[in-house]
């Protein structure tokens, strides 16, 4: 059975009174989100941006994972 609290920012009652949380932020719009509450085209250059920072972070985050794993395999066969 779905959740009746009513309240505005649960994740099941929410959505249901037409409240969404953002994209980029995961705040939810009544909160008064900056991305959400800027109706220029500002929204999808932010987003872009984010994305592109987050991809940039997960791909040296990768790199530094395989750099030390190749240590450690160095290490073991020494």
């Amino acid at each position: 059975m779905p959740c009746m609290c009513g309240d505005y920012c649960c994740p099941s009652c929410g959505p249901a009174q037409g409240n969404w949380r953002c994209p980029i932020c995961n705040q939810w719009a009544s909160g008064g989100c900056e991305h959400i509450s800027t109706r220029t085209g500002d929204l999808k250059k932010k987003y872009r941006t984010q994305a592109e920072k987050l991809a940039r972070e997960e791909a040296e985050a990768e790199a530094k994972y395989w750099e030390e794993m190749k240590k450690y395999e160095e290490k073991e066969n020494g």
